[in-house]
């Protein structure tokens, strides 16, 4: 709400929520939230701890898999789309948005997730995978080679893989091999541990 111009600024409030997880231990941020994101270096900063950047992450994650893709379709909420926070980090990728009447029907479809309404049938128009599905299209009929779940709330309602031919990639799903990933290259395991063998691969790869 804040992005969009409709509540206070949330900045000092996860500053704090950092500071509490460094007392507790914590020595690597990261935040599942695309929006926050606009915020991320702000945060890292007065915490004092390093961040998994989620956009970073994302963006670096669709130049790796998807090499010859040009045009990324990013279905996110309307307070990142108006503020541009994924320009920053889109690797030379045209990053394609929804018009105001797509927004509107990705926005219910958001909303839509937290209630009732991800349990309708998926062909009653109100249940929000029908309206990611949409949306989806909608930026693909632009030109979007591959489609990018921006926002943590989708991908519960929208688990696909491809639509139509075209290639999704949950950020959800991202951050989570990204902790994985920092976890295994950072983390000191012997020998008999289960990950041993998991993490000496990932530290060979640098």
């Amino acid at each position: 709400m804040f992005l969009e111009g409709r509540g206070p600024d949330f900045t000092s409030a996860y500053i704090r929520i950092g500071e509490c997880l460094k007392a507790c231990g914590a020595d690597v941020l990261c935040m599942a939230c695309n929006a926050a994101h606009s915020r991320a270096d702000n945060i890292a900063t007065a915490v004092g701890l390093p961040m998994i950047h989620l956009l970073k992450e994302l963006f670096g994650t669709v130049r790796t898999r998807y090499p010859e893709a040009t045009q990324a379709g990013v279905l996110s909420s309307t307070g990142s789309r108006d503020n541009h926070i994924f320009d920053a980090y889109a690797n030379g990728l045209h990053l394609l948005y929804t018009n105001d009447r797509t927004q509107e029907l990705l926005t219910a479809g958001i909303c839509g997730v937290k209630s009732r309404n991800r349990w309708l049938p998926v062909t009653n128009p109100e249940r929000p995978y029908t309206q990611f599905l949409k949306v989806s299209r909608d930026l693909i009929d632009k030109g979007a080679q591959v489609l990018v779940l921006a926002c943590a709330d989708i991908g519960v309602d929208f688990p696909e893989d491809e639509v139509d031919g075209v290639p999704v990639l949950d950020s959800m799903q991202v951050l989570a091999d990204s902790i994985l990933k920092y976890g295994l290259k950072h983390g000191d395991y012997d020998r008999n541990h289960p990950l041993y063998e998991a993490s000496q691969q990932v530290k060979g790869q640098g």
